[in-house]
């Protein structure tokens, strides 16, 4: 799928992390208890953040995203996030990852046929 501009759809390029933490927040504070966190990758960046919050009972952060001023020169992070780090497009423009691309980060190890469902899911 083509990058599309937001728009002319959902403005989802506008949404901040700061935007997520709070919705987060005011949903977790509507429990009748608080859950225990679990999140991946930008997920797991948002999870110390509820702990440190009082938002959680426990907390796992997986393969957390970096926040912002912190990155390495490591290929296979730039390889893999690349698209949605680029320079060259607009933060404000949604974008997909082609297939190739969501295979080399996230689905590499899965035999052929479950790598596209992963994809079409």
């Amino acid at each position: 799928m083509a990058a599309q501009d937001s728009s002319s759809g959902p403005c989802f390029g506008k949404i901040t992390l700061k935007d997520v933490v709070s919705s987060h927040a005011k949903l977790i504070v509507s429990m009748k208890e608080k859950p225990i966190l679990i999140g991946h990758s930008m997920g797991g960046l948002i999870v110390p953040l509820k702990l440190r919050d009082g938002l959680g009972k426990a907390g796992e952060a997986i393969d957390s995203a970096p926040p912002a001023g912190v990155s390495t020169p490591k290929w296979s992070l730039l390889k893999s996030n690349f698209m949605m780090i680029s320079p060259f497009v607009s933060k404000y423009q949604l974008r997909e990852m082609p297939f190739k691309d969501f295979q080399y980060a996230f689905i590499k190890t899965l035999p052929l046929l479950d790598q596209q469902a992963a994809q079409d899911r």
